[in-house]
């Protein structure tokens, strides 16, 4: 009886249950915001906000701690380096957990898992408008050059093309190499 128990195991052995949410916190470090099924997000929440909770000391012990937790180098300089010293002053609560519709396929409730505190997106300046005055300047450009030659060539006559031979038909091909079976059943007589 599973009373008290109230982790779910997510139809996983435990090994490849903490693979799985190893991987999830990884990719949520990775990229701040992670699409996966309501279950799975829950649980990946609880050992996020450990890591996050463990990383904010920026020790050597905690990185040793951290690195039992998470795999990959990469995800770990990230988030000693730029996540940990934004949540330094929160006192917990670093995801945040935003159910979506039903999976089409099997119906399993989708999620969303993102950082409180997202790196903000850098804003780009437009360039529509440049690229539509260059693309207007290209095409008077070339409406004039089209326009120019006209005017300056004298009327050309046109050149004939010499006739072209066509190539002689070609003979009966070569025999074909021997197949599989031949090998096994011997040549025929014709063919020696």
């Amino acid at each position: 009886m599973r009373h008290g128990n109230i982790r779910s195991r997510l139809g996983r052995e435990a090994a490849h249950r903490t693979a799985t949410l190893r991987s999830l916190v990884a990719a949520l470090i990775n990229k701040e915001q992670i699409v996966t099924t309501y279950t799975k997000a829950m649980m990946a929440r609880r050992l996020a906000e450990k890591v996050i909770t463990i990383a904010k000391k920026d020790t050597l012990a905690a990185r040793r701690l951290v690195h039992r937790i998470l795999p990959d180098k990469d995800s770990i300089k990230i988030l000693f380096s730029e996540i940990a010293p934004r949540f330094k002053s929160r006192p917990g609560g670093y995801t945040r957990v935003i159910k979506l519709s039903n999976r089409p396929g099997d119906g399993a409730m989708k999620a969303v898992l993102e950082l409180v505190e997202r790196k903000p997106k850098e804003i780009k300046p437009k360039k529509e408008k440049k690229e539509k005055a260059v693309k207007a300047e290209e095409k008077q450009k070339e409406a004039a050059k089209k326009e120019a030659p006209k005017a300056e060539k004298p009327a050309e006559k046109p050149v004939e093309k010499p006739k072209e031979e066509k190539p002689a038909p070609r003979e009966k091909q070569a025999p074909q190499k021997e197949g599989f079976l031949s090998k096994f059943f011997g040549k025929k007589k014709d063919q020696k």
